[in-house]
């Protein structure tokens, strides 16, 4: 288990840190990970302040395909 995976399981609450590893799994080209974790920081944006909200978004779209 990763250093993120590890602090995910200890706040899974806090959209900052799913964001980083979404990051992580579309760098190492993990699609499906990377889609399954910004869903969870969308879901999560909705009652928590998360600054990065429009990069996540723009996250989304590339690994799903939609352009801007």
């Amino acid at each position: 288990m990763s250093i993120l995976q590890k602090v995910i399981v200890a706040a899974p609450d806090v959209p900052v840190f799913r964001y980083h590893l979404a990051s992580v799994y579309h760098a190492l080209g993990n699609k499906s990970a990377a889609i399954s974790e910004l869903r969870e920081v969308m879901e999560l944006a909705k009652s928590t302040q998360f600054d990065q909200l429009d990069d996540a978004k723009l996250m989304m779209r590339q690994l799903s395909g939609k352009s801007e």
